[in-house]
């Protein structure tokens, strides 16, 4: 089984390298669970929603602060780590769109994979996903989505993507 997705992993990035247009290398500066600077690009990674720094998970007192959990674990799992990232293409704001490879291992499935963010429900990653919410993996611990905390409002959510 292990054999069967390591080829269908490269059977989905491979398309995805021969469009890469941009390498870039270098120690990576993680800004959130969907984007990463390195090599002074930032990248937002294809098929990959971070979590806002300000996010909450659960509701009552279950809640608890999942967006900074999540930029400390991410922090301490890939800040500064050499990653080799390639350009698919710019999104409608002209931000780089692309993937990751952190010593050959796809950085946005495994960020997936280990609960570090959310990969979309159609997308490359959506069995990484499912696998993670029944798992309960990180920021699917709860079993909900992240939302904003008491006192933001979507000027502030606006505001942080636009960093």
């Amino acid at each position: 089984m292990l054999n069967f997705l390591k080829i269908v992993g490269v059977l989905v990035l491979a398309p995805m390298a021969v469009q890469a247009d941009v390498a870039s290398s270098g120690p990576a500066r993680m800004l959130d669970g969907g984007r990463i600077e390195v090599g002074g690009t930032v990248f937002r990674l294809h098929g990959v929603t971070g979590v806002a720094r300000g996010a909450v998970c659960g509701q009552g007192r279950w809640a608890w602060g999942c967006g900074a959990w999540l930029g400390a674990e991410l922090h301490a799992r890939y800040e500064g780590r050499i990653l080799d990232c390639f350009e698919l293409f710019r999104d409608s704001k002209g931000m780089v769109v692309g993937f990751c490879l952190d010593g050959g291992a796809d950085l946005g499935r495994e960020l997936v994979r280990s609960g570090l963010a959310y990969g979309a429900e159609a997308g490359a990653y959506a069995q990484e996903a499912r696998r993670a919410a029944r798992m309960r993996a990180g920021i699917y611990a709860l079993g909900d989505r992240p939302h904003l905390a008491a006192g933001q409002d979507s000027a502030t959510r606006r505001a942080y993507w636009r960093k």
